[in-house]
């Protein structure tokens, strides 16, 4: 097994992904940055009052930040605004802001750097369009099982184009993007050919930027099909919702609406969050 083989070709890939990765993540969260973006959520809102939910401005507002969304989710709950049942649809759709604002402000940069612009946006551009249809399948669903209700008004994104936050997470990607390159190309060695899918396959499971650094790498040398191995991320992805709901949004949810409640809400998520990686996956398998 040759170390200094594998780090010279992690080097070497790093060096082409990591100029086009800084670039892509400031001008995204520069643009996100931007008054025009409250339009997005003005669009969502008015989606909402369609489903005759009184939480427009709550779902809208996860587009911000997360933990934004869900504690005017929380706060409209504990008032007696919303009932448990709107509570749960309201998560649920909640799935298509926080994929937009995931999408635009990390997977799109970080999709494009490693996969290159016309697979890179491929990719992101199936995740959006299977939230968007399976957000549009949960309103027609609420439409017709709530009961009336006043929508609010979406409010304007107060998001602020940080220099030091992106590149803590320039940081923190690159970082996992290198050990999961590293790791590949030395697993490899001792096994050509063998086990890359179950390496593709955990490594995604586990961080969605690692899955893709590991496909991006089979791919750069050869041994993968970029439809293969993209396939395989979007699998990936599948098991990578769980492990997020348990390692990072139930901490969240659970301290906002308590335990019972919040596992609840958490669960309802979850399965939305799944369903739109399911359909991404069911789209580019199609293709």
């Amino acid at each position: 097994m040759d170390v200094n083989y594998a780090l010279l070709q992690t080097l070497t890939l790093m060096s082409k992904v990591v100029p086009i990765m800084l670039v892509s993540l400031i001008l995204s969260n520069a643009l996100f940055s931007l008054p025009q973006f409250s339009r997005v959520g003005e669009f969502i809102n008015n989606l909402i009052r369609f489903s005759k939910l009184k939480s427009g401005f709550a779902i809208a507002s996860f587009l911000i930040h997360p933990i934004v969304g869900i504690s005017s989710l929380s706060a409209m709950y504990r008032a007696g605004k919303l009932s448990f049942r709107e509570t749960a649809c309201s998560a649920a759709l909640s799935m298509l802001p926080r994929g937009f604002r995931a999408a635009l402000l990390f997977l799109a940069p970080v999709a494009v750097s490693v996969f290159g612009v016309e697979i890179g946006l491929l990719f992101v551009s199936l995740d959006l369009i299977s939230r968007l249809v399976v957000f549009l399948i949960l309103l027609l669903a609420a439409r017709f099982t709530l009961k009336d209700g006043n929508g609010n008004s979406a409010a304007e994104s107060d998001s602020k184009f940080s220099l030091k936050e992106v590149l803590k997470v320039f940081a923190r990607t690159v970082a996992v993007l290198f050990v999961s390159t590293f790791l590949t190309f030395l697993i490899f060695q001792m096994n050509p050919g063998e086990n890359v899918v179950l390496l593709v396959l955990f490594s995604g499971a586990m961080s969605t930027t690692a899955g893709m650094g590991t496909a991006a790498t089979l791919i750069h040398s050869g041994t993968m099909d970029w439809r293969f191995a993209l396939l395989l991320v979007y699998v990936s992805r599948l098991f990578h919702v769980f492990v997020e709901s348990f390692r990072f949004s139930m901490p969240i949810f659970t301290s906002f609406f308590g335990v019972r409640d919040g596992v609840r809400l958490l669960a309802v998520y979850a399965a939305s969050n799944f369903l739109a990686v399911a359909l991404a996956t069911l789209l580019f398998s199609a293709l």
